[in-house]
């Protein structure tokens, strides 16, 4: 199985969303991060298009069983590349 990377935390930040009526406002801290696989451009080649295409479908299998587990959230996929966001949702006192 080809190792993964983690891109890293691309950013995190935090919104504001409008204040409730009991005084609270709903703030979300989210993380954005993009992984892929180490060495993807050599391991497409030597496995060939078939063989790419099924490790890709199980590569992406297992990085949404990941999300799934671990509260994220699947943005986009490029190729190999995963965009995904972990958000949580905070209320704050105003």
């Amino acid at each position: 199985m080809p190792r993964l990377a983690a891109g890293g935390t691309l950013k995190t930040h935090m919104t504001m969303a409008s204040a409730q009526s009991n005084g609270v406002s709903n703030r979300s801290l989210n993380t954005v991060v993009f992984v892929d696989i180490v060495g993807s451009t050599e391991l497409a080649a030597a496995l060939g298009d078939e063989g790419w295409a099924e490790l890709l479908e199980r590569y992406h299998a297992v990085v949404r069983v990941v999300l799934e587990n671990t509260g994220g959230e699947e943005m986009d996929t490029a190729g190999d590349g995963v965009f995904a966001v972990f958000a949580l949702l905070l209320h704050v006192p105003d």
